[in-house]
């Protein structure tokens, strides 16, 4: 078993890394470094434990995967302009991710284009209802996702 701690770095000492610790040893097993600028916001493991995603706080925002056995950075996209709070891969599908926070829940495909593999977001649209914070979310059996808002909606 794995254990992720992402870390928040002060502005002399240069980017933050996430480190991969043996559970329940706590022996560090993998570095992974380049994911952001300052900080972490929040680390998601896929589910067959292969791949880490990560999201990077302010001032970049960006969405990271990767492949931690061998601590290579695969794709690395802005995740949103404002605050990501959460990243979690599909149930259901390796090649798929989601992101909500300040304003948005952001919808994700890993797609194999003529340049390679890149990520592919697209924002969540809720018709009428304002522009909230998606505080958290749920994937549903058949894909499809729930989310909740800061007013409770």
């Amino acid at each position: 078993s794995l254990l992720a701690v992402a870390e928040r770095a002060a502005p002399s000492t240069g980017a933050p890394a996430v480190y991969l610790y043996e559970w329940p040893g706590l022996c560090v097993r993998r570095v992974l470094r380049g994911g952001t600028e300052r900080s972490f916001a929040h680390l998601a493991f896929s589910p067959d434990g292969s791949r880490l995603a990560t999201v990077g706080a302010a001032p970049d925002f960006l969405l990271a995967v990767w492949d931690w056995s061998s601590e290579r950075l695969l794709l690395k996209a802005k995740a949103f302009a404002q605050d990501v709070f959460t990243v979690r891969f599909s149930q259901s599908d390796a090649g798929r991710l989601t992101t909500s926070g300040t304003g948005h829940i952001r919808f994700w495909r890993m797609a194999q284009t003529f340049t390679g593999l890149k990520l592919q977001g697209v924002i969540g649209k809720f018709g009428r209802v304002d522009l909230s914070d998606v505080t958290a979310f749920a994937e549903m059996p058949d894909g499809k996702v729930v989310s909740g808002s800061e007013a409770g909606r």
